[in-house]
């Protein structure tokens, strides 16, 4: 009778684990519907995957996403073999690879209107390796892959001078044998995140957010970091992001050394710093400690200039070519070279910065 009836417990145990696992993946199931309903599209969400290399992203390969800037207008985006946005196969005859994150990667833009559809315009065939969000550690990686299967004589950097120290902060190094590490279940989570709204939200919010102590962590905001970034004394963490950004840079002017090519820094400032605004940092509304992290930072002492005097010392210290657009676009604000709402470039802000990028190389070819 004991036997029977520790037989039926057991069996009750089980059907209610079974019971409760059931409703847990529903329910988790209804959280990604509902959060893919409701979510806008935004940068973050755009289709991107790992490529065959932890140590960086890329959008999906051999694939196309559609975008609508600010005015409405909608973008066709095509990506390559490499998850990069060019025609296939293009990579083996490009003599120019250029690097960064969204205002390289221009997915609000059609592609002929990108820093790389107007350098080949000017007669550089140039590879468009950006895409949205990357550090320059990150863009490291991406050229140390792009260099497997090139053979280019200039690669260019496109530092955005609002959010990539804090970036460059975040970025860890590769492990040893990174390609290959992990096995199959880890790797099909991973797809699996790369593609849950749900499962980036607790990465971000638990995981990161609270276990991790980043929602109280002032870098780890892209608006208070960046005000940050203005301050005449940098605190200890925006000073750590400043020297990971120089040994960044250093890897860079070595790599230039070893497989012979031009490298050269594109300087890109903020919106915030062209028009010399606080409140035209990215988010500032959304982030409620933003005006009391600005009025700190005016009380301080602190310059619209500094990122950008930070990255040429860094360049000038690694014997790197240095082009900062700060002063260039201070010059050409009649012309409206940004959105209103959107802190990116429209479609002449791009062609300022890209005539003046390739006015630059021709001279000194």
């Amino acid at each position: 009778m004991k036997k029977h009836s520790a037989r039926t417990v057991g069996r009750k145990s089980v059907f209610i684990a079974l019971l409760a696992s059931i409703i847990l993946v529903i329910s988790a199931l209804f959280s990604e519907l509902m959060m893919r309903l409701v979510e806008p599209e935004r940068p973050d969400n755009l289709p991107t995957h790992f490529i065959n290399n932890p140590t960086f992203y890329s959008y999906k390969p051999n694939f196309q996403f559609s975008w609508e800037n600010e005015a409405g207008e909608g973008v066709s985006v095509f990506t390559d073999e490499n998850g990069f946005r060019n025609p296939i196969a293009y990579l083996p005859k490009c003599e120019a690879l250029l690097l960064g994150d969204s205002y390289v990667a221009g997915v609000n833009t059609h592609e002929e209107g990108t820093l790389a559809g107007i350098l080949r315009k000017h007669g550089l065939p140039t590879y468009n390796a950006g895409v949205d969000m990357f550090s320059s550690g990150e863009a490291l990686q991406v050229l140390k892959y792009l260099l497997i299967k090139s053979k280019p004589e200039i690669v260019i950097l496109a530092f955005y001078q609002g959010n990539d120290f804090r970036d460059n902060l975040f970025v860890r190094p590769p492990k040893p044998n990174a390609q290959t590490s992990g096995g199959s279940l880890r790797k099909t989570y991973f797809s699996i995140a790369a593609n849950s709204l749900l499962l980036q939200f607790l990465h971000t919010h638990l995981y990161l957010g609270i276990l991790k102590g980043k929602a109280s962590d002032p870098m780890a905001s892209y608006t208070l970091s960046e005000i940050l970034a203005y301050r005449n004394q940098p605190s200890p963490a925006m000073q750590e992001a400043i020297v990971k950004t120089d040994s960044i840079l250093g890897e860079f002017a070595t790599l230039a050394r070893e497989r012979d090519f031009r490298f050269k820094v594109l300087g890109i400032p903020s919106k915030a710093a062209v028009l010399r605004s606080f409140k035209e940092i990215a988010l500032y509304e959304k982030d409620n400690r933003s005006r009391s992290f600005a009025l700190q930072t005016i009380r301080k002492g602190y310059s619209f200039d500094r990122p950008d005097s930070l990255i040429h010392a860094l360049c000038y210290k690694h014997g790197v070519s240095y082009l900062s657009l700060l002063p260039v676009f201070r010059d050409h604000l009649g012309e409206a070279p940004y959105y209103r709402l959107d802190t990116h470039w429209r479609a002449q802000g791009i062609k300022i910065a890209a005539d003046t990028l390739w006015k630059e190389i021709s001279d000194h070819d």
